[in-house]
């Protein structure tokens, strides 16, 4: 049985040949980037501080050290690089401005707190849970849930995705379709495995800001979270559905990738973060 994820599709979806040349011949690249360390780091801080406010108090939430711990997380993570040979991935000038600039956001998001997270009626199903569906042709969805939050009173789920951006998701992000697609898909999974309701699951991505303008005369451009949730009607999630479940079919027959042709759609987006842009040997096509 293949697993397939969707970060498998994110990557199909913009190249197919790219998806052929890790999935199939096996070309992995190990790659990382400050934005990799910061954001694990950034993760699992906040995953640390809710799961201490939901099952103890707020108070021991607001007295674990989130800015030290910030700093331990960056430096396993960096090091956890290291022993891969990517000693390369930042530099200690970076590495302090993204430090400094993940303490501002934490200490927004902890003198913020009560905006986005309550305790009373909500009960914390836990974080990165794991997400697996049996699919057609032999073939099996994973994934994982950053946060699931249950409202009690309403008997509804909130299923939350964090992601880390340097000033925030503008229009042309919230409306690109692999963006929303993500959690739309995770809605339309969960629902199937844990027979909920659709109307009873609620999706949003917690966008964290890197800069933000704290001059601005706008409250909305100085806050360090912004609040996306992407469309989900049934007809929305039937559509995402189905053009996953058409990658999988694409992909997979018999429990087994299929080798075949797979069209290479070089681009300047496309390849400009491509892992194999530069490697001509595996990859003639790069822009």
């Amino acid at each position: 049985m293949k697993h397939v994820s969707y970060s498998q599709y994110n990557v199909f979806t913009s190249c197919p040949f790219h998806w052929k040349l890790v999935y199939i011949d096996g070309n992995r690249i190990p790659s990382a980037s400050i934005h990799l360390i910061f954001g694990s780091a950034l993760h699992r801080v906040l995953q640390e501080y809710l799961d201490t406010f939901y099952k103890k108090t707020s108070g021991d939430a607001d007295s674990l050290d989130i800015n030290s711990m910030l700093l331990t997380y960056m430096l396993d993570e960096l090091e956890s690089y290291k022993k891969h040979g990517l000693e390369d991935a930042t530099n200690p000038g970076e590495l302090k401005e993204y430090y400094m600039d993940g303490v501002k956001i934490l200490n927004w998001f902890k003198k913020h707190r009560g905006d986005y997270f309550n305790k009373k009626g909500y009960e914390l199903l836990g974080y990165e849970l794991p997400l697996d569906v049996n699919l057609p042709n032999g073939a099996k969805f994973v994934g994982k849930l950053d946060m699931v939050i249950k409202d009690k009173t309403r008997k509804k789920v909130r299923i939350i995705d964090f992601k880390k951006s340097y000033r925030g998701w503008n229009d042309n992000a919230k409306k690109d379709p692999v963006k929303r697609g993500q959690l739309q898909l995770y809605k339309a999974f969960w629902s199937e495995v844990n027979n909920v309701s659709l109307e009873n699951i609620d999706v949003e991505f917690m966008i964290l800001k890197q800069k933000v303008n704290e001059a601005s005369e706008y409250p909305s451009a100085r806050r360090r979270v912004q609040i996306f949730e992407p469309p989900s009607s049934e007809i929305t999630l039937k559509k995402i559905k189905k053009q996953f479940l058409e990658f999988v079919n694409c992909v997979i027959k018999d429990g087994e990738y299929v080798d075949q042709e797979y069209k290479a759609t070089p681009s300047v987006d496309n390849c400009k973060w491509c892992p194999f842009r530069d490697r001509k040997d595996v990859c003639a096509y790069g822009e």
